[in-house]
């Protein structure tokens, strides 16, 4: 194989590897923002169901709810993140309630 050649193999090759390194990487979350979070919860979650109260769950449970039926609502991580900045504020045993 000619030089150049090799550099242009060498070249395609570091490309592909930068352009998948960059499409997994995503923005850092900012923190949860609990003013968009309610009316997040009220508009995504009711789509399919009626709304749990907030207190009927604790902290850890809501985030595992957000985790597993946040994307069936069409909810991003940041999304997510909204809605449970709102949910902790009135979840069971939170001090905030």
């Amino acid at each position: 194989m000619n030089r150049s050649r090799c550099f242009f193999v060498v070249l395609v090759a570091l490309a592909a590897v930068l352009a998948a390194v960059a499409g997994g990487c995503s923005a850092p979350l900012r923190p949860g923002d609990a003013s968009r979070g309610g009316p997040l919860v009220q508009e995504r979650c009711s789509g399919c169901h009626d709304i749990p109260e907030p207190a009927e769950y604790d902290c850890v449970e809501w985030r595992g709810i957000l985790r597993k039926m946040g994307p069936q609502a069409g909810m991003d991580r940041q999304m997510q993140e909204d809605a449970y900045a709102w949910l902790s504020q009135r979840c069971a045993g939170s001090p905030v309630r």
